[in-house]
């Protein structure tokens, strides 16, 4: 599971919650039939540490395994964010969400379990 990055973005954005994201964020996709495992995470961890990426998002139409999804809050204690997109998140931005609409939810999630379960911490 290579890390090859798909999209890299400059965020420009005067909105605070988008500047809290960091200056630069990577994307990551993955279109496969298997659900997407932690070392796509791991993988895109050292790739967002050696370009100094506090957000990185992946994208994977078929979900993501609880592994996988474990290590996105683990990683979020370390003050990186990986946001995980699937296929009903995009079928969302298809019928009626925003992207950054969706981002910015999804960001706030994981924040808000970091905040809510700090035995994450430990």
């Amino acid at each position: 599971d290579d890390c090859e990055i798909d999209l890299c973005f400059v965020n420009a954005s005067l909105n605070q919650l988008a500047w809290d994201m960091g200056t630069i964020l990577l994307v990551e996709c993955k279109n496969r039939v298997e659900i997407t495992g932690v070392s796509v995470l791991r993988n895109l961890s050292f790739v967002m540490d050696a370009k100094g990426c506090r957000t990185g998002l992946i994208i994977s139409m078929s979900g993501f395994s609880k592994v996988a999804i474990e290590q996105s809050i683990r990683l979020a204690c370390q003050e990186k964010s990986v946001l995980l997109i699937d296929g009903d998140d995009l079928d969302a931005i298809a019928a009626d969400i925003h992207p950054s609409d969706l981002i910015n939810n999804k960001y706030c999630a994981l924040q808000k379990e970091v905040e809510d379960d700090l035995g994450l911490l430990y």
